[in-house]
Order: C-alpha cells, then sequence, then structure tokens
C-alpha cells in the first residue's frame, strides 16, 4: 500500500525486492526482478549510482534528488538510501526509498520561469522609463527652438523631431501601460 519505491539490494548487488510502487515509478513491467540491481535498473541509472554510492561508501544518503532521463516513470526522484546491518555490524546491502518529485520539479521550474519573466519585464520598464526620459528631453529642447527664428530650410528637419519623439514618446507609453500589472 505504500506511494513510495521501495527497493532492497543485497551486498552483492542483487535485487532482494522492489515493491509495486517502485516498478510503476520507475515503469518497470511485472517481472523476475531478483538479479543484479544495475540489470534491473538500466534505464534508471542515476537511482543505481546512488545505490552503488551507499553501497561502496557504507554511509547512508538521504534525501537526495535526481532527474531521470526516460520517457515513462517518473522524471525526478527524492532517494534515501541506507546500507542494511546486522548487530554486529556486518554488512548485507542496502535499502532504497524513493518517491516521485516529478510535480515538485516542474512547479519549481514554473516558478523559476515566472521569476525569470517578472525581472525581465522589471527591466524592459526601466528600459522603457528611460528610453522614455531622454525622448522627452529631445522633444522639450526642439520645442525651445522657435521655428521663426530658424532659416527655412531647418524649420522640416525640428518639425519632424517633435513629430518622431511625440510619436515615440507615445509608443513607449502605450508599451508601459500595456505592461502595467493588472488589478484584480
Amino acid at each position: 500500500s505504500m506511494t513510495s519505491g521501495l527497493l532492497v539490494v543485497s551486498q552483492e548487488g542483487m535485487v532482494s525486492m522492489l515493491n509495486p510502487a517502485g516498478q510503476q515509478l520507475l515503469g518497470l513491467p511485472d517481472s523476475d526482478w531478483m538479479r543484479n540491481y544495475r540489470d534491473v535498473l538500466k534505464d534508471a541509472v542515476p537511482l543505481a549510482d546512488v545505490i552503488n554510492e551507499c553501497l561502496i561508501g557504507r554511509r547512508p544518503i538521504v534525501r537526495r534528488t535526481v532527474k531521470m532521463d526516460r520517457p515513462v516513470g517518473a522524471s525526478h526522484l527524492g532517494i534515501t538510501v541506507s546500507p542494511i546491518r546486522d548487530v554486529e555490524g556486518h554488512e548485507h546491502g542496502a535499502i532504497c526509498l524513493f518517491t516521485d518529485l516529478s510535480e515538485v520539479a516542474d512547479l519549481e521550474d514554473q516558478l523559476r520561469l515566472k521569476d525569470s519573466l517578472a525581472r525581465l519585464g522589471e527591466l524592459t520598464a526601466g528600459i522603457a522609463h528611460e528610453f522614455r526620459n531622454g525622448l522627452a528631453t529631445i522633444h522639450g529642447y526642439s520645442r525651445l527652438l522657435d521655428l521663426d527664428r530658424l532659416p527655412s530650410d531647418f524649420k522640416p528637419y525640428v518639425q519632424g523631431i517633435r513629430e518622431e519623439t511625440e510619436e515615440l514618446g507615445q509608443v513607449v507609453t502605450n508599451f508601459l501601460n500595456f505592461a502595467k500589472p493588472a488589478e484584480l
């Protein structure tokens, strides 16, 4: 009735137990799993590597998260592996408990994306404000020029500067209005 996978491996590397939840999480069909764990986990190499690390290092590995590179089963696993010892301290293998963290990993990815987009929005809004300030300065200086005192061949240029800065200022204002956070 466990929702987490449970895998027991002997010191020789033979699988002595794999529960149904573990088979489902790993995308393994019903079969006889009493063989070498590397063969059983050939499509779940990161999990096999953590078990191997525990068997060789003889130390527990607590709450390790691994990414699985395969189309079937869980894409992210949370793993805890502990050595199995008798009362005299002799090693007899390892017990591995693993659970599906795919939804949690997906939520974390969505949160990172949302955070990145929010920072990008702040950056673009800051750039737009600076751009609008520069346009306002150019437009203000062009307004200070008295068209009647300019030579007639310069008047269209100053008028063009005024019109372009007004249009670009309106574009930036529209962008900033669009980028404003919506009120709930």
